[in-house]
């Protein structure tokens, strides 16, 4: 005989939000980013963690592509890795994101039109 549970708690939808856009998924993913240590056979003796990298998967409905530039996503701003259109729904054309972001950035640095060096650095 199935047993009702007692109360039964949960989230219907997507409640983050993505401006412009209905987001029917995401996976947010937390990855440590490490160095590793050999010891004197080259052997791994330990490893190091020095930041942490977030990547993030989405799809995505609406009248236009997002931007592949940067995205604005629970209260973080990511780096767009790629934008692919993934056809249409009810209407509304679909997209598949990836972007990621660091602990410490968010934002690519643009390289100016025929040089080798970032903008805002000098050699």
């Amino acid at each position: 005989m199935p047993i009702t549970p007692a109360s039964v708690d949960g989230t219907w939808g997507v409640s983050k939000t993505l401006s412009g856009y209905t987001i029917e998924s995401y996976n947010e993913t937390k990855n440590p980013v490490r160095e590793t240590v050999p010891d004197q056979y080259n052997r791994v003796a330990k490893e190091i963690r020095y930041d942490t990298r977030w990547d993030l998967r989405m799809t995505v409905r609406g009248s236009a592509a997002p931007s592949d530039v940067s995205i604005s996503f629970n209260s973080n701003t990511y780096i767009v890795d790629s934008v692919e259109e993934a056809g249409q729904y009810n209407g509304l054309l679909r997209y598949n994101i990836t972007a990621h972001r660091y602990e410490n950035c968010n934002a690519e640095t643009a390289m100016s039109a025929g040089s080798s060096t970032p903008a805002g650095s000098s050699t």
